[in-house]
């Protein structure tokens, strides 16, 4: 049972991290409220992004604490991921 709250509560804290980061890196690239759950959406996408961006890059975070440095990684993947909409909507 131990490792499932720990499992659900890890969820948890990647739900409101890429909320967070998805909320934030669209007020800095779109210059308004994305709205929550775009924000949820993009921000988790955004770690994914932002993880696979910092490994081909053979970069890392060190020395930080894991969340972050998963928010950070978010914010770069969900700001990619806004620019992105943002070029291919042209707005």
């Amino acid at each position: 049972m131990h490792h499932l709250t720990a499992f659900l509560l890890d969820i948890a804290d990647d739900v409101a991290v890429g909320a967070a980061a998805g909320w934030l890196a669209g007020r800095i690239v779109r210059g308004k409220n994305p709205g929550l759950l775009a924000s949820i959406v993009i921000g988790m996408l955004g770690g994914l992004v932002g993880w696979a961006l910092l490994h081909r890059l053979g970069a890392g975070i060190f020395g930080v604490p894991h969340l972050v440095a998963s928010f950070v990684v978010a914010l770069l993947g969900s700001a990619v991921l806004w620019l992105s909409l943002k070029l291919v909507k042209g707005a």
